[in-house]
């Protein structure tokens, strides 16, 4: 069987070329099709972007400078423009110093509290120590000083030991009175402002000044509490309005809280107990206080916990002299280290408790006769020279 080609190879090769530019052109306008595609989605995006960016502008000029010929601003929808706020400096200033408040609380120090320290650690009676010159570094808690000790046996140095014991045996205790609140059916701290402290025959106690301005508003400030019972009075209610019995509603009432507690179960049942003078409860919540296994108060734990001075006193130089009576007394420098949490603002109704005194430092208004007249050196014209004249030792 024979065939015959009747197409040249010439003809074959050209419909062969025209095929191919076909699917070429097919393809091109394909890829053409999809390029305008993706054009017009882009200059979608960017028309979008056009208008948000528009109105963005419009938002930020509304909100900062207000509006002018060319750009309208909705008073509801903006508010006034922050560049229109008087006292707009001083405004930024406040409120930039109003969120460091709270740091610079953590980090204050009172310095009175050194008063109440040095009322404890300074020995007092038979052994006597009184402050000639005293330095105080808040920076690094430390209270350099020169004294002078003497005591009735005579032998002068004994002062300058009892000195030294007790600030080993001293330590210190602060933390929060609290009341019971039916508004927040749990208890809450009575603010600082509102409590007096004072220690009656070596037991510690708050006075809660109840019915003071701020005393009783734990949740609410005072001034968010006026204003919501002036709605729902109406706001027809005078201040120092009379109640049904003739009392003025803000009669201040004191109310004595135990501030120790021998053992856990005497504070858990001191806490539920309702008070004798207004029914309220309430119970001091100390942060240094250690109780054993048994629930009994371990005073040499607490002070481990919570010890005034680490590392104790050191005495620089100790020598005889003479005070302002003319009696044989050792004078002595020392320096010592206190613990910081004393001082801190932050740590609130602050006790210091020694082997044989205590002083609530945060209501400490008295200073006892703790300084006197620098001792003046030994003379050669005093009958007594040589034995003033003796070495002293350090009481080690």
């Amino acid at each position: 069987m024979f065939e015959i080609n009747l197409v040249p190879d010439i003809k074959a090769e050209l419909l062969k070329k025209l095929r191919m530019r076909n699917l070429i052109i097919f393809i091109s306008i394909i890829v053409g099709l999809g390029a305008g595609g993706v054009v017009l989605v882009l200059l979608g995006i960017k028309t979008g972007q056009d208008i948000a960016l528009s109105a963005q502008d419009r938002e930020i000029q509304c909100r900062s400078t207000g509006p002018d010929s060319k750009v309208k601003c909705d008073e509801k929808e903006h508010g006034t423009a922050i560049m229109k706020v008087e006292n707009l400096n001083e405004f930024l200033t406040i409120q930039d110093q109003m969120t460091k408040i709270a740091m610079i609380n953590e980090s204050k120090s009172l310095l009175s509290r050194v008063f109440g320290v040095l009322d404890v650690i300074l020995p007092t009676g038979e052994d006597r120590v009184e402050i000639s010159e005293l330095a105080v570094n808040m920076t690094t808690s430390t209270l350099t000083f020169d004294a002078q000790g003497d005591s009735d046996s005579q032998i002068d140095y004994r002062a300058l030991e009892v000195f030294k014991n007790i600030v080993k045996l001293s330590y210190y205790d602060y933390g929060r009175y609290m009341r019971y609140d039916e508004e927040a059916g749990d208890y809450v701290e009575i603010p600082t402002a509102c409590i007096d402290e004072t220690v009656e025959e070596g037991v510690a106690y708050g006075i809660y000044k109840k019915g003071m301005p701020g005393c009783e508003a734990p949740l609410l400030s005072r001034e968010q509490q006026d204003l919501i019972e002036g709605e729902e009075n109406g706001d027809e209610s005078e201040e120092g309005e009379e109640d049904e019995e003739g009392e003025a509603e803000n009669q201040v009432v004191e109310v004595k809280i135990l501030r120790d507690y021998k053992t856990l179960e005497e504070k858990e049942k001191y806490r539920e107990t309702e008070n004798e003078v207004d029914k309220g409860q309430y119970y001091f919540e100390s942060k240094c206080a250690v109780y054993d296994e048994e629930g009994l108060f371990n005073e040499e734990e607490t002070r481990n916990e919570c010890r005034i001075s680490e590392d104790g006193p050191t005495i620089r130089e100790s020598s005889n002299g003479r005070d302002s009576s003319g009696f044989l007394v050792l004078r002595f420098s020392s320096t010592v280290t206190i613990n910081k949490s004393v001082f801190l603002f932050a740590n609130k109704h602050m006790r210091i408790i020694g082997p044989s005194r205590q002083n609530v430092t945060d209501s400490y208004t008295q200073i006892r006769n703790m300084f006197t007249e620098r001792a003046r050196d030994c003379n050669p014209e005093d009958p007594d020279y040589e034995q003033c004249m003796q070495e002293v030792g350090d009481g080690d």
